[in-house]
């Protein structure tokens, strides 16, 4: 038994028969064609199908045997159907059609990847070119293998812009564009949502963060000539301020001679307080509640002469360009005046 596939198929019979010698072999080959004789003996089939072929021998004695065997010629043909092109990073579908009966199939997508047995195809491309997909079927001792060119396109390249990079804190208009070739189209979602909405299309888009904390976005920016998409992620932070004025001393007696300083911190991300990021402070202004001139020092000292309580305002201005301004409050007394009286004046000794 045997076969070959795809006609016109050509087989080789050989006679393993054993007896008196001279053997004589006779072939009838099942398929109307003339018999042959000797072996080993060549044969072509046209046509597909299942043949019974027959192999007659006889000995020196005259005495004869008769053995049969079918052959089988099939047919095979791999195809399959894809899209002529798809977008880097899209998973693309390649679907089997092939009509002919088979046992088996095997994907090769062209890329470096692992060869992959399945009826039906499908793969990710990471990177944008052109790549011959190879579709293999076999059955029994037959194969076949058709092979169509796939190209993959680039998605489109772009990146993303924050301006303000480092808002003040809420309310906090922030906004969002993509940096890539004209004609994009932008779909945008924002958590947790702005003022306007959580959705937004279009670029650049503006938002209004109501309160303060970690905001992040994803955006799907679609090239319409091509169709292929890429999804981004960003987003800001926006921190909250704590500023604060301390006088050390803050009350005292006159003259009371007292050093100012600030501190700048954020409850975000919490718990608790942290540095604030964007320092440090600039542009200090400090008026000390008494008349006096403002000082331009960040930590400036300051001599209160007169009893009384003073309101200390200091102003500045963060890295980030956020107006901070805080007042701390200093109490000056008067020092008390000491007088006493003895009587009697004049006394004994031992009195």
């Amino acid at each position: 038994p045997g076969g070959a596939c795809n006609p016109p198929a050509s087989i080789t019979f050989t006679s393993t028969s054993t007896g008196a010698p001279p053997l004589s072999t006779t072939w009838t080959y099942g398929d109307g064609s003339p018999s042959g004789t000797g072996t080993p003996v060549t044969h072509t089939y046209a046509a597909t199908g299942s043949y019974p072929v027959t192999l007659v021998v006889a000995d020196a004695n005259g005495c004869m045997d008769t053995f049969v065997s079918n052959i089988n010629i099939g047919t095979i043909a791999a195809q399959f159907s894809a899209p002529d092109t798809a977008c880097v990073y899209q998973n693309v579908i390649f679907t089997n059609t092939s009509t002919t009966a088979y046992t088996g199939s095997t994907w090769n997508y062209g890329d470096g990847s692992p060869t992959v047995s399945s009826t039906h195809g499908s793969h990710t491309y990471s990177a944008p070119g052109t790549y011959n997909v190879t579709l293999t079927i076999t059955n029994g001792p037959c194969s076949n293998t058709i092979v169509h060119p796939i190209v993959i396109v680039p998605g489109p390249s772009v990146s993303l812009s924050v301006s303000p990079p480092d808002p003040c804190p809420a309310p906090a208009t922030v906004t969002y564009s993509g940096v890539g070739p004209a004609g994009l189209i932008y779909n945008w979602t924002f958590t947790p949502p702005g003022s306007g909405g959580g959705t937004g299309t279009g670029s650049p888009i503006t938002i209004t963060y109501p309160t303060n904390g970690v905001k992040t976005l994803s955006v799907i920016v679609t090239d319409p000539n091509t169709g292929c998409s890429d999804t981004m992620s960003g987003g800001t932070t926006i921190y909250d301020i704590v500023f604060d004025a301390i006088a050390s001393p803050y009350e005292g007696c006159a003259p009371l001679t007292v050093n100012f300083s600030t501190t700048l911190q954020t409850t975000i991300p919490g718990p608790g307080y942290a540095p604030y990021p964007y320092g440090p402070l600039s542009g200090f202004v400090w008026n000390f509640g008494d008349g006096s001139p403002t000082s331009t020092s960040a930590t400036p000292t300051h001599t209160y002469t007169s009893e009384g309580i003073y309101t200390a305002t200091v102003t500045a201005v963060t890295a980030n360009g956020c107006p901070v301004t805080d007042v701390v409050q200093i109490r000056v007394g008067r020092p008390p005046q000491v007088t006493y009286t003895a009587s009697p004046r004049h006394i004994c000794y031992s009195s």
